[in-house]
């Protein structure tokens, strides 16, 4: 990895020690990780995969030397840059994230999937479907930590987790013990623009860059272009791009916000409690505001 001034802007400093870097950077990442615990943030998001229509050919090294020598000042001009190099057409489109402790809800192209804590539901439009399940299904629900990557600190270990590797100009680069994860950050905010995982032998198998950090009210600093990279062969197999548009960290969220609705006729698909894999079908008679309780008051009988 290379410390570079598109990462982190340089500041003239002399290098620092080791044992200071460490320390500090890991009760920085300790706080961080508890900094932000609701929120709605909006992003562009771009997808790109590794396919017959798709050849990407760049590797982990690749990126690092082509995103160290960009010279942009916005995320929008990262993300033009970036398109522009990888020469592939990836998916696009707009979600909104709202996240509050364990609850979460991804607003995505007109799908909706909202998460309680305990109970799940999805709204599709192509399909007028709705679907109620208990627990977290497989489909990828975005939230805070989709964004902003912050290194995870055992407080058994504390700052014994993390090795020192060097520290030049105010950005310091560390590994986890054992090599499983290096790490490029600013020393004095701790905030991680590099971050690399490598397999057991020690080859890289993802990537996260956080591109230009932009301090938000309630004083998160959030990366203005969010990548995270997975790789298989060398190459690029997955990459995903948010480009973060819009940021409310911290402020008061009801819990009306996590109900989905669905318009009248909607088919509701109840898989709680559900016999021999057979779950309980509805057809909404009216406009609903709440799918789930909605689908409470059919289970109870509530509807004629």
């Amino acid at each position: 990895m290379l410390f570079s001034p598109f990462f982190l802007p340089p500041t003239v400093s002399a290098p620092l020690p080791r044992d200071d870097v460490v320390d500090r950077l890991t009760k920085l990442w300790t706080a961080q990780r508890s900094e932000v615990v609701k929120g709605q943030i909006t992003a562009r998001m771009l997808r790109y995969w590794q396919d017959a229509g798709n050849e990407l050919v760049v590797g982990h090294d690749d990126l690092v030397k082509f995103l160290g020598g960009l010279q942009v000042s916005t995320g929008q001009e990262a993300l033009d840059a970036l398109q522009k190099y990888l020469k592939a057409k990836p998916t696009e489109s707009t979600v909104s994230m709202l996240f509050d402790g364990t609850k979460a809800r991804n607003d995505h192209s007109g799908n909706v999937i909202s998460f309680n804590g305990t109970e799940e539901v999805r709204y599709d439009p192509a399909n007028n479907q709705a679907d109620v399940s208990t627990g977290r299904s497989g489909i990828e629900l975005l939230s805070f930590r989709n964004v902003k990557f912050v290194p995870y600190v055992d407080p058994k270990v504390g700052p014994g987790r993390y090795e020192f590797i060097s520290s030049e100009n105010g950005v310091a680069r560390l590994k986890a013990a054992g090599g499983a994860i290096e790490v490029v950050a600013d020393a004095k905010s701790g905030f991680t623009s590099v971050a690399t995982f490598y397999d057991a032998t020690h080859q890289v198998i993802a990537d996260r860059f956080q591109i230009l950090p932009k301090r938000h009210e309630g004083g998160c600093q959030l990366p203005q272009l969010s990548i995270n990279v997975l790789y298989a062969g060398g190459k690029v197999y997955l990459m995903t791009v948010l480009r973060i548009d819009k940021a409310v960290l911290n402020g008061d969220l009801d819990n009306s916000a996590f109900k989905v609705a669905a318009p009248k006729g909607a088919v509701i698909v109840d898989s709680r409690g559900s016999v021999q894999n057979k779950p309980s079908v509805y057809r909404s008679r009216v406009e609903v505001d709440d799918v789930l309780e909605y689908a409470n008051e059919e289970a109870s009988g509530k509807h004629p």
